[in-house]
C-alpha cells in the first residue's frame, strides 16, 4: 500500500491512498471526526450503516462522524483514492452549517446521500 499525506494542519488531514490488495470482508470502523471520500480508480464496495455502495471511479462519498463504514477491495488491481478527515471546529463558524450540510445527521442517515456519482 502507498499513503501520502498530501495535508496534515489544523485539524485537517488529506491523505492519497494506493492498494492492489483484495480484502475477504469489510474493514469497519467509525471516528469522531467527518471524512469525505474520492475513489480515483479500482473496484471496491463500500458498506455505510447496512448500505452498500458500489462506486464508480471519480465518485464522492462523504461520512459524518461515528458513522460506521468500510471498504472491500474486490481484486488485485489498483485501488486509489483521496481521504479527507476534518472536525467541525476546523471551518469558519460563518460557514460551518452550510458547508456541513451535505453530511447525513441523525434521522436522515437513512434519507439522505452518502455516495455522490460524477
Amino acid at each position: 500500500m502507498v499513503t501520502v499525506d498530501l495535508l496534515k494542519q489544523h485539524n485537517v488531514h488529506c491523505v492519497y491512498a494506493e492498494t492492489n490488495t483484495p480484502s475477504d470482508d469489510y474493514q469497519l470502523h467509525c471516528h469522531n471526526h467527518y471524512e469525505v471520500y474520492y475513489l480515483l480508480e479500482g473496484p471496491v464496495s463500500y458498506l455505510a450503516e447496512g448500505t452498500c455502495y458500489e462506486p464508480q471511479p471519480h465518485t464522492l462519498m462523504v461520512f459524518p462522524p461515528r458513522l460506521f463504514h468500510g471498504v472491500k477491495v474486490l481484486s488485485d488491481a489498483p485501488y486509489k483514492r483521496y481521504t479527507m478527515f476534518f472536525r467541525d471546529t476546523s471551518l469558519p463558524l460563518e460557514l460551518r452549517s452550510f458547508l456541513l450540510s451535505v453530511f447525513p445527521t441523525g434521522q436522515d442517515l437513512l434519507h439522505q446521500p452518502l455516495y455522490f456519482s460524477d
